[in-house]
């Protein structure tokens, strides 16, 4: 029998910075099915930092996580954790309006947001088709992060700390047990004081088998192309290219472009893969966009982004279960916002205050902790 204060489920992105916020507090094991920690939706980011993604909930911990990344702590790691790659979202003639409708909602919080006409758009990515694109706007200190370097930072440095991460253990009961939680795992049973639920996908399953009311938390499943060059040159300073809508984005990588058509499928738990029918949907929008067919597709892969139904953050306790914490719905967004995230995970887990950086970002976009409580289900 092993005990702990704190048993994190999940030792992707959500369960591996939260273990190193807890670390030097507490006693903590992470279990995690996979014989590979962050095999799932951590490792199948496209890793970018964006200001604007989310919406209003998530941007509080997106801000609050800048500086963290910019400059984490002298021990954390001697490798930048992101690099500056710009960010050009570009709108055809009938998608001006939201465009329009985007850069007013951004500059608020992005003030070197920039607006550029076609001709500076066709400047920084030529190979777009003629005449396809009217105008665009461009945040050139975008960034894409190194999600590998981030992720293990986090878990040699909790591990420093004295966190267990035990792998190929997937939870098989979870129950209360004289005041305490009892966990079984193949590896052995572990008795802990609080069960956080870092699940992801899983998190609904994790919640029923500790007699827990679920979420109606929702996989959606997203796929991802790299696709070799073609008979045009990709600029070296191109920017990552949204269009408007969301309807595709692309980014120079080292093999290729990165293409995703931002499909959301609904999908359940599982180790996903990318359908035929999105491969080609992602194709077809390159096509669109640059009248080009890709010519050979290198890679290619699927993730889960798992979404509460209002899609905003779920931290915090049950309102029911004693000692539950929730920690879920990262949706698209769990890379970006996970030092913040963490961070007011461990304050919520230890009855702590809310970071004061913290608080200063949800204050500034009217975000409550109840906005962000699993309480808010019912």
């Amino acid at each position: 029998m092993h005990s702990c204060d704190y048993l994190i489920v999940g030792g992707g992105i959500a369960g591996a910075s939260l273990a190193y916020q807890l670390g030097p507090h507490a006693r903590v094991i992470v279990v995690e099915t996979e014989s590979v920690l962050g095999y799932h939706t951590t490792g199948r980011s496209a890793a970018m930092y964006l200001d604007f993604y989310g919406g209003p909930k998530v941007q509080p911990l997106t801000l609050a996580s800048h500086d963290f990344f910019q400059s984490p702590p002298a021990d954390f790691t001697d490798i930048p954790l992101w690099h500056e790659e710009g960010c050009l979202q570009v709108a055809r003639k009938d998608q001006q309006h939201k465009l329009d409708e985007a850069y007013q909602y951004q500059k608020g919080f992005t003030p070197h947001l920039q607006q550029l006409d076609a001709t500076a758009v066709y400047n920084r990515v030529p190979f777009l088709k003629p005449d396809h694109i009217v105008a665009g706007i461009f945040d050139p200190k975008a960034k894409v992060l190194d999600v590998h370097q981030l992720h293990q930072s986090y878990v040699k440095q909790a591990r420093s700390n004295g966190v267990q991460f035990w792998t190929d253990a997937q939870l098989f009961d979870l129950h209360r047990d004289g005041g305490q939680w009892l966990a079984e795992t193949p590896k052995g049973s572990i008795k802990a004081e609080v069960i956080i639920n870092a699940a992801g996908a899983w998190a609904d399953d994790i919640a029923a088998m500790a007699c827990c009311k679920t979420l109606g938390l929702q996989p959606k499943r997203r796929t991802i192309i790299i696709a070799g060059y073609y008979d045009f040159d990709v600029p070296d300073n191109m920017p990552i290219v949204f269009d408007v809508d969301e309807e595709i984005y692309f980014k120079r990588e080292a093999s290729g472009l990165l293409i995703c058509p931002a499909d959301e499928h609904d999908d359940v738990a599982g180790d996903v893969q990318p359908h035929v029918e999105d491969i080609a949907y992602a194709a077809h929008h390159f096509a669109q966009m640059t009248g080009t067919e890709p010519k050979t597709i290198k890679q290619k892969w699927a993730g889960l982004r798992t979404f509460a139904p209002d899609r905003h953050p779920v931290i915090g306790y049950d309102d029911y279960m004693p000692n539950f914490f929730w920690s879920v719905g990262q949706g698209g967004f769990g890379i970006q916002t996970a030092p913040a995230w963490s961070q007011l995970a461990a304050a919520l887990v230890m009855g702590q205050g809310v970071p004061e950086h913290i608080k200063a970002e949800m204050a500034a976009r009217t975000a409550t902790l109840d906005d962000y409580s699993p309480q808010r289900f019912g």
